[in-house]
């Protein structure tokens, strides 16, 4: 289990999304078929959500045994999902579908060492993905689609030998995949050259992409973009991070929406898909870790609290939104109930990679990146974070006996930080509090692609937002102009009820 356990807002909100993975419809055995069209995906993406809740909560998915006996049943033959490799018909949704299924063996591994997902990866790997050797090359990189695409992507039409998605770029989603099955390879000694030539394939022709001309879709940049930060740190290139840095600038530009969720494709903003939303907060810490560049955590800051937040649903799963921004709306509202075939899958890891990084320790400190309530222990012993944030600049550290530093990342917008009531410059974007200490700053009334935030909640209301807004109730980041309310977008789908009639105005001064 991971060394920070939160409580508080955080923890309910991962608790209710782990309850919905155990839920009734991701009982995979019970059917004989999950998606034929994405072969892998559904078993992959709910054993890789339940896995990456269990390995930061501590807590044992209840049908482990059933999901994990199917799974490996229904890859028995060739050691993947769906039909055999076909070189002159490359099925781009069965290796996006493959790569959560290897993802979700990675983890089962690492999780409980069972030797039948070893198995399925290095059979998958060889029967797979290596046969996709030199095929790569002739992605095609011009796109005359025959069909718009749904929220779940359909097979479109053969473009040379490759059979193409609907989700423009879906192949590129297996480099997520296979630079976790490279990562564990190496790790157990296996020889990895013809992966790694796949990888540089991969990525050499990932970068080739035209992602505004295509119309890329997100979810794909995005993780493809994971997998060469992956890979980069692995095989110790740091020159790939300047290609992604690049492509993840287009990504804000081009792909995200004014309150931080995403646009299903680029240039098309039809649609948000947390699954995307979820991989932005992942590339954006990655970023931090591989730059030490404050700006990466403070996106990644905002994706959490407004993107991940709003598009989770009551019952603990995610849903999709309408796009919001200027070349879209400038409302938001449901873009579909639950989207319960991958985005709540998803939202497992995601809350996943948010706990481990809200607390992150190195040699030198422990690095509070993102403000929870919780406890954190390690070798160097233990210390509470007691928080209202992101709603309250105030972050109060308990410690007894933890030995190194305890360094509270400071958002952008702040002006004047105190430490036990003392002024102090944050360094690099931290303030370090040695034992216990209370740091304390003002959470401003601020406006940031074309929205009105409060600190880094974007704010929502029922009429226009325009004019002069004042607090009403800080603590739960609500202002008024007198006439109407505004208040964190994060609380507009709150409690489940009739969400499909809720439509609120986020941006600021648009006719």
């Amino acid at each position: 289990m991971y060394n920070f356990k939160p409580t508080g807002e955080l923890y309910l909100r991962a608790m209710k999304n782990f309850g919905r993975l155990n839920d009734g419809i991701y009982h995979c055995w019970k059917v004989p078929h999950c998606d034929l069209s994405w072969p892998g995906d559904y078993e992959g993406r709910a054993l890789l959500g339940l896995i990456s809740q269990a390995q930061v909560n501590g807590i044992a998915p209840v049908y482990l045994k059933e999901l994990t006996d199917c799974m490996f049943e229904r890859s028995a033959e060739f050691g993947y999902f769906g039909d055999k490799f076909d070189n002159e018909i490359i099925n781009e949704q069965q290796l996006s579908g493959n790569s959560w299924f290897l993802r979700s063996m990675v983890e089962l591994y690492k999780y409980n060492g069972d030797e039948r997902a070893l198995d399925r990866v290095r059979r998958g790997i060889e029967n797979l993905f290596l046969p996709c050797i030199g095929h790569y090359n002739e992605y095609p990189l011009e796109r005359k689609t025959s069909k718009d695409g749904k929220e779940s992507g359909e097979l479109d039409k053969l473009n040379g030998r490759w059979l193409c998605s609907t989700d423009i770029g879906c192949a590129y989603i297996l480099l997520d995949g296979v630079t976790s099955c490279y990562e564990l390879l190496s790790y157990m000694g296996d020889d990895c050259e013809k992966l790694e030539t796949l990888i540089e394939e991969m990525i050499e022709n990932y970068f080739k992409l035209d992602f505004l001309g295509m119309k890329v879709q997100t979810h794909a940049t995005l993780s493809g973009l994971r997998g060469v930060l992956r890979y980069a740190g692995l095989a110790e290139k740091p020159e790939l991070i300047e290609k992604v840095k690049n492509v993840f600038a287009l990504y804000l530009s081009d792909g995200m929406t004014e309150n931080y969720e995403n646009k299903n494709w680029f240039r098309r903003p039809e649609w948000t898909e947390p699954c995307a939303i979820i991989d932005s907060f992942a590339v954006s810490a990655q970023l931090f870790d591989a730059t030490g560049d404050p700006f990466y955590m403070n996106i990644a800051q905002k994706i959490y609290f407004n993107g991940i937040s709003a598009s989770q649903r009551s019952n603990g799963g995610f849903g999709t939104d309408k796009c919001v921004g200027a070349d879209s709306r400038d409302t938001i509202a449901i873009g579909c109930r639950e989207a319960t075939w991958c985005c709540t899958m998803r939202g497992g890891e995601g809350f996943k990679y948010i706990i481990m990084n809200s607390v992150k320790e190195k040699s030198d400190a422990a690095y509070v990146n993102i403000p929870a309530s919780g406890k954190f222990e390690s070798q160097y012993g233990s210390f509470v974070i007691k928080t209202n944030y992101p709603y309250e600049g105030k972050i109060e550290v308990v410690s007894k006996d933890y030995l190194l530093p305890i360094c509270v990342f400071i958002p952008d917008y702040v002006g004047k930080v105190t430490l036990n009531g003392k002024e102090v410059k944050a360094i690099d974007g931290f303030v370090p509090v040695f034992g216990s200490g209370t740091v304390e700053f003002e959470i401003p009334f601020v406006t940031d692609k074309n929205v009105y935030l409060h600190g880094n909640l974007v704010l929502c209301g029922k009429e226009k937002i325009e004019g002069e807004y004042l607090p009403e109730d800080k603590a739960h980041g609500i202002y008024s102009n007198g006439e109407s309310k505004i208040f964190p977008v994060r609380e507009a789908f709150f409690p489940w009820d009739d969400i499909e009639n809720r439509v609120y105005y986020v941006m600021k001064g648009l006719n």
